[in-house]
């Protein structure tokens, strides 16, 4: 059977709690961050979605609406259709010119 056991309080502020918190936590975040980038598929980039309009794409690619349209229908970029009208992952646009 164990020993007894010892209890130690010790007083500290809202302040000084939340200090120790968040340095436990960037603590867990880097280690996560780590595993990532040194994970199955090599330095992985996390980027989140940023879906854009039909217009939008053309603008930014400084191409015409009928360029992106002919490049949805034969395959070059994934659109998704809502309402009526297309819009895209410019992420997932520019991550698949560049391979």
């Amino acid at each position: 059977m164990p020993g007894p056991v010892k209890i130690i309080t010790i007083t500290i502020t809202p302040s000084e709690f939340d200090q120790i918190l968040e340095t436990k936590l960037d603590v867990k975040f880097a280690r996560i961050e780590k595993l990532i980038k040194e994970g199955p598929y090599g330095s992985a980039v996390i980027q989140r979605q940023e879906w854009i309009s039909q217009s939008q794409l053309a603008d930014r690619l400084k191409v015409t609406r009928q360029t992106i349209s002919k490049w949805r229908k034969t395959g070059v970029i994934k659109g998704c259709l809502i309402g009526g009208s297309w819009f895209f992952d410019f992420n997932e646009v520019i991550r698949s010119h560049i391979r």
